[in-house]
């Protein structure tokens, strides 16, 4: 009989290759080791990914040269304009700002780089909203593809990730390891462990623990445990 799947979502890729290779070494089976975006993809199915740094990065820095920038003219042919641009747009995107609505001569020149370096990218690249809108469609699918999520290392969800993480505590358990870091409302979690019945389906059903069995670098190799739930997730 295969392994019940889980999954735990970590803050950079760089911390998911690491908890990976702890996860190998401690032969834990049936763990899916991802971020958000790569949640998003996951469950938006196909050959969908989170659009890639580097690539993003490369179309930047083609694409500004050719373009009108407004009040942002001078600027644009400075070396660090492609890696500010791109700090811009990962800035924006996680906060589900729609630059076209701002209103303002600088972000509608960044709305309209915006919309030819995404025309440029690859079609399988998305952003962040466009992978929560078709993940949604298949959240039916959560159970199967995800199974029990554990949110590893965030102190808080981006803004373009909340929906997702909500409709997903109506299908699976979720649960939000926070550790000892400061909570949204300002309550320090010592790592005491916290008992609670998990409630309905909602933001409000996120649960909150410290997970007692973990391995030398902190990955969770024992099953979900129970806590309590985290108010205004």
């Amino acid at each position: 009989m295969p392994a019940p799947r889980r999954t735990v979502i970590v803050h950079t890729v760089h911390s998911g290759r690491m908890l990976r290779t702890e996860a190998a070494r401690a032969n834990a089976v049936g763990l899916q080791i991802m971020t958000m975006g790569q949640l998003g993809a996951r469950l938006a199915g196909g050959l969908l990914r989170p659009i890639d740094p580097e690539a993003l990065f490369e179309t930047v820095a083609a694409v500004l040269p050719e373009l009108d920038m407004g009040e942002l003219e001078p600027i644009k042919d400075l070396p660090g304009m492609p890696a500010a641009v791109v700090a811009t747009f990962d800035k924006v995107w996680r906060a589900g700002v729609d630059l076209s609505a701002v209103g303002h001569p600088r972000s509608d020149a960044l709305a309209a780089l915006e919309e030819e370096v995404v025309r440029r990218l690859p079609a399988s690249m998305k952003r962040p909203s466009e992978l929560v809108v078709l993940a949604i469609e298949r959240i039916g699918h959560a159970a199967t593809a995800i199974g029990p999520l554990e949110i590893y290392s965030h102190s808080e969800m981006s803004p373009c990730w909340r929906p997702l993480l909500g409709e997903l505590t109506k299908v699976i358990p979720v649960t939000w390891v926070a550790g000892p870091a400061i909570c949204r409302h300002g309550a320090r979690d010592r790592g005491h462990d916290r008992r609670d019945r998990r409630h309905s389906a909602g933001p409000d059903g996120v649960l909150l623990r410290q997970p007692a069995a973990r391995s030398r670098r902190g990955i969770p190799v024992g099953p979900p445990a129970a806590g309590r739930r985290r108010p205004g997730v």
